[in-house]
């Protein structure tokens, strides 16, 4: 019998501590992949974080050169991120460093990611392609299947209207090894609901067989959209929302 993958959850960082949750939903030509969680920490905010990371690290059975990673580039991320998809045997487990300035050497750079699942683990980079004018991001998400293409566009655009252009965060992800290639498109500044979002999000809702955004309500306060091909080879679409700031229990 495979072994359980370790549960991640609001305390992963120390309880009592304040802790950012956000929920996501993953849609594939398989489903609806909805039992998805983030948690995140200020760096600032967590005296003895490093060692908890690390220790979370290896409990994740993270390689050497990942750990080794880890502990260089921890001084210069100003947010720490811990998560997980689903929860049995399968269940994919996820840490990230966030930089609010990229390190010296890497231009660009938002995010390093280690996702482990059954004893696999992948690193992820989350680069940020430089802001341009909105209708010139359409021609970035031309590689993305045409309806999810044209929702991000319309996204774009709806939420320039909403902030400076200048502040839109579009970042590209690389997983070498693995056949994903995918954007990820932060609107959270731009202060949308998934209700003002539902009208241009609806194409490339159709398109996974969805009305809506499952697990959501219209309210919900739209964060970011992730959108490409997987490590499976198959296109998808994930909605995150809803980011709230709780008080870490056990």
């Amino acid at each position: 019998m495979a072994a359980e993958a370790p549960q991640i959850g609001e305390d992963v960082f120390g309880v009592g501590r304040d802790v950012f949750a956000e929920r996501s939903v993953k849609l594939t030509p398989q489903g609806v992949q909805a039992d998805r969680v983030l948690y995140g920490i200020r760096s600032k905010d967590a005296p003895g974080l490093r060692g908890q990371v690390m220790t979370l690290a290896r409990r994740l059975l993270l390689p050497r050169v990942a750990l080794d990673e880890i502990e260089l580039r921890f001084g210069e991320a100003f947010m720490v991120h811990a998560g997980q998809e689903g929860r049995d045997e399968a269940a994919v487990c996820k840490l990230y460093l966030e930089f609010a300035t990229p390190p010296a050497d890497l231009p660009g750079l938002r995010f390093i990611a280690w996702k482990a699942a059954q004893g696999r683990v992948v690193r992820s980079t989350y680069t940020r392609i430089p802001a341009q004018r909105p209708e010139a991001f359409a021609a970035v998400f031309g590689p993305l299947p045409p309806p999810v293409a044209q929702a991000l566009d319309g996204l774009v655009r709806l939420a320039a209207s909403r902030l400076d252009p200048a502040n839109l965060v579009l970042l590209r992800l690389e997983e070498p090894g693995t056949p994903r290639a995918s954007l990820d498109l932060n609107l959270y500044d731009a202060g949308l609901t998934l209700g003002m979002a539902q009208p241009l999000l609806a194409p490339a809702l159709a398109l996974f067989g969805q009305a809506g955004v499952p697990g959501f309500g219209t309210a919900a306060r739209l964060g970011h959209l992730s959108a490409g091909i997987g490590r499976d080879g198959a296109p998808f679409l994930t909605i995150y929302a809803d980011a709230t700031l709780k008080r870490a229990v056990a």
